[in-house]
């Protein structure tokens, strides 16, 4: 099975455990790269992967809610 290059925000959020308001608001704060296709909003698998990779600690990962 060949990886998608992008993702909808919906599943980046299931691929994260991450709330669409958490990744909203790291979207805002220029923390997350998105790409917009007409009306719907898309996460690059490289970002999904970057941020998935950050520690606990990391500055840019939210903290477990």
């Amino acid at each position: 099975m060949i990886d998608p290059l992008l993702v909808t925000m919906d599943e980046a959020c299931r691929l994260l455990s991450m709330s669409r308001r958490t990744l909203d608001r790291m979207r805002s704060e220029n923390r997350l790269a998105t790409r917009k296709i007409g009306a719907r909003r898309y996460v690059p698998m490289a970002e999904v992967r970057r941020i998935a990779s950050l520690g606990p600690e990391h500055p840019d990962k939210p903290a477990a809610a």
